[in-house]
Formats: C-alpha cells, sequence, structure tokens
C-alpha cells in the first residue's frame, strides 16, 4: 500500500509539475502577447501624436488661408468699390485717366529707352577703361625703355668723355 501511496503522490507529483510548466508556459506566453500589445499601443500613441501634430499644422494652414480668403475678399471688396466709383465718374474723369494712362505708358518706354542708353554708355565707359589700362600699360613700358636709352646714353657719353680725355693724351704725347 505504501508502493501504491508512492506511485500515486510521484503521478500526482508529475502531473501537477506538468500542470504547473503548462501554466508556467501560458504565463510567459501571456507576458509575450501583453508586452507585444504594449509596444503595439506605444507605436499607436506615437502614431497618434503624429496625426495630432499633423492636424494641428492643417488647423494652422487653414487658419492662414482663411485668413487669407478673407483679405482677399477684402481686397475684392475694395476694387469692386473703386471700379464702381471709376464708372460712375464723369467722361472728364475718365478722360483724366486714359491720359494719365498714356503719360504712363510715354513714361514707361522712355525709361526703358534711358535703361537702354544707360546700358550702352555702362559697355562704352568699360571699352574706356580697358583703353585707358591698355594706354597706361603702354605709357609704363615707354617710360621703362626711355630709362634703358638714358642709360644707354649716359654710358655712351661717359664712353665719349673717357674717348675723349685719352684721344687729348695720345694727342700731347704725339706732339
Amino acid at each position: 500500500s505504501s508502493g501504491i501511496n508512492a506511485e500515486y503522490g510521484k503521478d500526482a507529483l508529475d502531473e501537477a509539475t506538468t500542470e504547473l510548466s503548462l501554466q508556467s508556459h501560458k504565463a510567459q506566453s501571456t507576458l509575450a502577447q501583453f508586452e507585444a500589445a504594449q509596444h503595439q499601443i506605444e507605436d499607436l500613441e506615437g502614431e497618434l501624436l503624429t496625426y495630432k501634430k499633423k492636424a494641428n499644422a492643417a488647423e494652422k494652414t487653414s487658419c492662414e488661408l482663411s485668413r487669407k480668403v478673407s483679405e482677399g475678399e477684402r481686397k475684392l471688396d475694395e476694387y469692386k468699390q473703386a471700379l464702381e466709383e471709376l464708372q460712375a465718374a464723369d467722361e472728364n474723369k475718365r478722360t483724366e485717366i486714359r491720359l494719365l494712362n498714356k503719360l504712363v505708358k510715354e513714361y514707361t518706354e522712355k525709361a526703358e529707352e534711358s535703361a537702354d542708353e544707360l546700358a550702352e554708355l555702362s559697355r562704352r565707359n568699360r571699352e574706356s577703361r580697358s583703353k585707358i589700362e591698355d594706354l597706361q600699360r603702354e605709357i609704363v613700358t615707354l617710360k621703362s625703355e626711355n630709362t634703358e636709352y638714358e642709360n644707354v646714353i649716359v654710358a655712351l657719353e661717359s664712353n665719349s668723355a673717357t674717348d675723349t680725355v685719352d684721344n687729348t693724351a695720345k694727342l700731347r704725347k704725339i706732339e
């Protein structure tokens, strides 16, 4: 009977160990699932934060666009009002406007012509400066050559004076 009890105890222990092992395995599996779910939650929270930031940015952009649309509508109303005032003006005002537009066109053409003249004068000025620089270089070269010629003349005069003294001395010896 004690052998049966020992065997029964061993079977119960094996069964309890197996059950404990299964429970441990389930706990580890559940823990892994929990951690995976936790990571997924963190990822989703990060994604949610990104979308919130994008939504805030879009809302700011929307507000800015709304402000710009309102500003544009205000400007459009101003232009409409100005147009109505111009249309309501008498013929003298219309004539004045045509005259002013003509003057603006004429002065624009004159300004373009002046710009072309300025460009031409600038080109000529650059050419003149280039010519001046060439002439200055030529002057420096000529001065350098002049200095060389002066040195040659001094040397020749010195040689001539020496030759004259030598010739005078020779003449005196001959006499």
